[in-house]
């Protein structure tokens, strides 16, 4: 157990998502005691395995962690960051290619929808829209920062606070502005102009997510978009053709952070071995 749950850790804190979805499929014990909402402790930052589904936008590892385990995304790390926080964070040159956008929405819709326990009003547990964390950032600070535009509309029309302002002053306005995201500046500044408090949308009027997309547990499917994406990019990234990229990942555990230690140490005997 300690050593798939290790690998496990290991693969979702280096993003790989093929290799930590393999990792839970076949580890009937992992699945068993899986708590996405535990820390890893100092070294990981307190991070969870939620916190990292939604920093990589590991769409269908954050749905069975939400769905099937009982996953939080009010849960915070170190740095008081929820898993809406991650889901909002993506650099800026990946933030207008289109596959990163849809993940990140997607992600996004899930957590929206999300439903918790019952609370003393009577009131269902939501993903806090408002929550800040250590340097007063709300989601929607990062996602105007990274310009990642439909998140950013999809938690305006959720609710999202528009005159929060961080650490620096900043509103996720001004944090547009400094990310060189003038579409992004001038939707918030326009929302903020006519902000009249109006009523939040149901979470049926837009961006949901399908009931068959989100609850059905660990799919074929979801292991082989996440092999296509894992081979898309590790071809695009070595310069080397798929079915070269489908070998060098087979004989390195489907990790490519693994892969690309060997890489960089030898390519020829990497490209040999394989």
């Amino acid at each position: 157990m300690g050593s798939s749950s290790s690998k496990f850790r290991k693969h979702l804190s280096n993003g790989d998502e093929y290799a930590a979805l393999n990792q839970y499929n076949n580890s009937s014990e992992l699945r068993k005691a899986l708590d996405p909402n535990s820390s890893y402790g100092d070294s990981h930052n307190h991070e969870t395995p939620l916190h990292y589904a939604s920093k990589f936008a590991m769409k269908s590892l954050l749905r069975i962690f939400l769905s099937e385990h009982n996953g939080n995304p009010n849960k915070t790390n170190g740095m008081k960051q929820t898993c809406l926080h991650c889901v909002c964070m993506e650099k800026a040159e990946h933030s207008l290619v289109y596959p990163v956008m849809k993940k990140r929405s997607e992600c996004l819709a899930m957590l929206l929808k999300w439903r918790g326990a019952r609370l003393e009003d009577n009131e269902t547990e939501r993903v806090n829209l408002g929550a800040q964390d250590e340097e007063q950032n709300t989601a929607l600070h990062y996602a105007a920062l990274s310009g990642l535009k439909q998140c950013v509309e999809m938690m305006v029309q959720h609710g999202a606070p528009l005159f929060q302002e961080n650490c620096d002053n900043q509103t996720p306005c001004d944090s547009a502005e400094k990310g060189g995201h003038a579409d992004i500046a001038l939707y918030l500044e326009s929302k903020m102009v006519f902000s009249a408090d109006g009523p939040e949308l149901d979470d049926e009027d837009m961006y949901i997510m399908p009931d068959s997309e989100e609850y059905n547990g660990l799919r074929a499917q979801d292991l082989q978009e996440a092999k296509d994406q894992l081979l898309v990019e590790t071809a695009d990234m070595l310069s080397v053709p798929l079915f070269t990229a489908e070998a060098l990942l087979r004989n390195h555990e489907w990790s490519r952070e693994i892969l690309l230690e060997a890489w960089m140490t030898d390519p020829k005997a990497c490209c040999e071995k394989s």
